[in-house]
């Protein structure tokens, strides 16, 4: 069921959504415009792994789980459908400078508000 099943999950429940804004919003960007059908804490809002560094880190770490539906291999056969693979490759090798312009800007919002200056 292509509705509660994204080709992406990008998991988010832990962060703190107005700090880290930029950078989910720019993720959720990049991969809709790589025609990726991705979509925020649909199946999952991220696991362990995110809420402990949230919880330790919440302004140093911005924890992104991603989950990509198996539309790349056949469950059955374990058989990779290369083109497939290839597409998801391709966009997540674009992914640091992506995510290098969201941080400028989480960066930028950080200095213009007192409060958060001195933890960037």
């Amino acid at each position: 069921d292509p509705v509660e099943n994204p080709e992406v999950n990008l998991g988010t429940g832990w962060l703190d959504r107005e700090r880290w804004g930029p950078v989910v919003e720019a993720f959720l960007g990049h991969m809709t415009a790589e025609s990726f059908d991705c979509r925020e804490n649909v199946k999952f809002r991220g696991g362990f792994a995110a809420r402990w560094l949230t919880e330790r880190y919440p302004e140093r770490v911005c924890p992104l789980a991603i989950e990509f539906r198996k539309d790349f291999m056949d469950e059955w056969t374990g058989v990779v459908d290369e083109c497939a693979l290839g597409r998801i490759r391709a966009a997540v090798a674009a992914l640091p400078d992506v995510f290098e312009s969201a941080l400028l800007l989480t960066r930028e919002t950080a200095a213009a508000t007192p409060s958060l200056r001195d933890t960037l």
